[in-house]
């Protein structure tokens, strides 16, 4: 138990016993306390709840000192998180476990830029990554031309193999896995680079609204290989997952934390986090009755 927390708790003890003698006199005398005595009751209540409330807050901040130095104990302060964003709805399944709503979209980012802002995700270099990849994307004035896929498999001299030689179109998937459009993500063989030829993938330059999106240069397109509804919710959970990111870049570069992003892009994506036009609620349409009556006038 740390000194601090005695401390309160003493003080604590204290108070109730001051409180419980002007208790115990007028029980002692057989009256209801005078006004001078419930006061100063009323006083010492107020100071014995002040105390409990100190005693809990620090109560918590030792549990989780407590935490912090178990964890630091077992993992160590250097250990780093590599990964740290939403899973690509490639199926289904995925598609269920993504944002729903456009209320979803902007508690999420709320939320995320809120952890940013107080080092919560420190440990996830993810974030400095991106924070960092798009600060030097306007120092460099990084031309769109130049930024490929964000995994990099539009790249020729990059190949996801496994171990029985299947080439496959991504590291995520399997020889026997169909993309979205239908085709196979296997291929050909390691052993006849020459046949090898993708036909499940579209470019960021191909999609409609990837080149005029302003998180294009933190995104990088999202996934390459999904189609229709599942590109769609894939796209707008990258948008919402790497916008918090830009508003920490440019509150990193200017001291300014933006809320509205305007240019030629979806209307819907303009305002971050939902501080202009507000949320919009799925809720049922209540009616409120209102009682007329009418106002009696003199003759």
């Amino acid at each position: 138990m740390s000194k601090q927390l005695r401390e309160l708790q003493a003080r604590k003890a204290a108070l109730v016993k001051d409180a419980r003698a002007l208790t115990d006199i007028a029980a002692a005398e057989q009256r209801d306390m005078n006004e001078e005595e419930v006061s100063a009751f009323e006083a010492l209540k107020a100071r014995i709840e002040a105390a409990s409330a100190a005693i809990d807050r620090e109560a918590a901040l030792i549990a989780e000192e407590a935490h912090m130095a178990m964890r630091c104990e077992r993992f160590s302060k250097d250990v780093k998180i590599g990964e740290g964003a939403f899973i690509d709805p490639y199926d289904e399944g995925g598609l269920s476990a993504t944002l729903q709503t456009h209320q979803d979209h902007l508690r999420f980012r709320a939320m995320d830029f809120k952890e940013l802002r107080q080092g919560l995700v420190s440990r996830m270099t993810i974030a400095q990554q991106h924070i960092m990849d798009f600060v030097q994307s306007i120092q460099t004035a990084r031309p769109a031309s130049s930024v490929g896929q964000k995994c990099s498999m539009d790249r020729p001299d990059h190949l996801a193999v496994d171990l029985h030689g299947n080439v496959l179109t991504c590291q995520n998937v399997s020889a026997k896995a169909i993309a979205p459009n239908g085709q196979p993500h296997h291929i050909g063989q390691v052993s006849n680079l020459q046949a090898v030829k993708m036909r499940s993938a579209t470019h960021w330059s191909q999609r409609s609204d990837c080149p005029s999106c302003p998180m294009l240069q933190i995104c990088k397109g999202s996934c390459m290989f999904l189609e229709g509804k599942l590109w769609d919710a894939g796209c707008d959970a990258a948008y919402s997952d790497n916008v918090p990111f830009l508003a920490a870049a440019i509150e990193f570069m200017t001291g300014c934390i933006p809320y509205y992003i305007d240019g030629d892009f979806r209307e819907d994506r303009k305002d971050i986090f939902g501080q202009i036009h507000g949320a919009v609620a799925n809720r049922p349409r209540r009616v409120i009755p209102i009682l007329a009556y009418e106002r009696a006038t003199a003759a």
